[in-house]
């Protein structure tokens, strides 16, 4: 191993071997760069960009159509709040004024109470009086 000659054949034969790799490569290189290549590459490209495009689309649709079900689910739900509102506020009222009514009951039966009460203190007199007249009228009849 000595021998120069044989470290510059290898040296040569190394450098042969690297520059072949190198055109090779610079071979394969151009073949990828050729326009037919770029054309089908594009071609590919936008066919892909063509069906994301349609795949987003679509589900931009659904996305809508679930929204705009929702949102009618929920103007429906508003609408039935806001009647059910409307009936309470109505069904209140009518409270208020059976309670009014109730009030005016009470009272009504309160003074009849008290005028039953007079009414039979009344008649408890009378009927004191009509004893002692009796007892009056018996014993000057006797």
């Amino acid at each position: 191993m000595n021998n120069p000659m044989v470290i510059y054949v290898v040296i040569g034969v190394a450098f042969m071997v690297n520059l072949i790799i190198m055109l090779a490569f610079r071979i394969i290189d151009k073949k990828d760069r050729s326009l037919k290549n770029i054309n089908i590459q594009i071609k590919r490209f936008r066919t892909d960009v063509s069906t994301t495009v349609t795949r987003i689309t679509a589900t931009a649709k659904d996305c809508e159509a679930n929204i705009q079900s929702r949102v009618d689910q929920a103007n429906s739900a508003n609408s039935k709040l806001a009647e059910s509102l409307d009936m309470l506020m109505v069904h209140q009222k009518e409270l208020t004024d059976l309670e009014q009514i109730c009030k005016n009951y009470k009272i009504a039966l309160e003074k009849l109470k008290v005028q039953t009460e007079q009414a039979e203190a009344r008649i408890f007199a009378v009927h004191k009086e009509v004893d002692r007249a009796e007892s009056i009228r018996s014993f000057t009849v006797e």
